[in-house]
């Protein structure tokens, strides 16, 4: 990089690449950027966990305070014909236990169109 490149920030100066990021530039394109956030709460897990007297909605709660306090956009999702039809974007699957095939199946589909999937737990 060439003096004064940087910033005192050290995030780099606009309108100075080094050789390789212009390489890079023009072999990589960036990905579109990810327009919806899901968080699924299915109703299998919920029938499920209930058998054995647990709240299968604190995970998902969890999440919602999440993205509120960081206002991060999202909808929570709890009709798998919702999921089966949503565009790219990420899938957040908060301590998703037991689903059904047709829930695995679209959670298959999302990823066949481009979408991202995050399975966390005890959250």
């Amino acid at each position: 990089m060439p003096s004064g490149a940087f910033k005192p920030t050290g995030s780099a100066s606009p309108g100075v690449a080094s050789p390789t990021q212009h390489a890079l530039s023009r072999k990589f394109k960036a990905p579109p950027p990810l327009t919806q956030i899901a968080l699924y709460a299915s109703p299998t897990t919920r029938t499920y966990l209930g058998f054995g007297g647990l709240d299968a909605t604190a995970a998902v709660r969890t999440w919602e305070n999440f993205f509120r306090k960081y206002r991060i956009p999202y909808q929570t999702v709890v009709v798998v014909d919702v999921l089966e039809a949503m565009g790219p974007g990420v899938l957040v699957l908060p301590s998703q236990v037991a689903l059904s095939e047709r829930e695995m199946a679209a959670i298959a589909g999302f990823r066949a169109r481009g979408g991202s999937v995050l399975a966390t737990w005890l959250n």
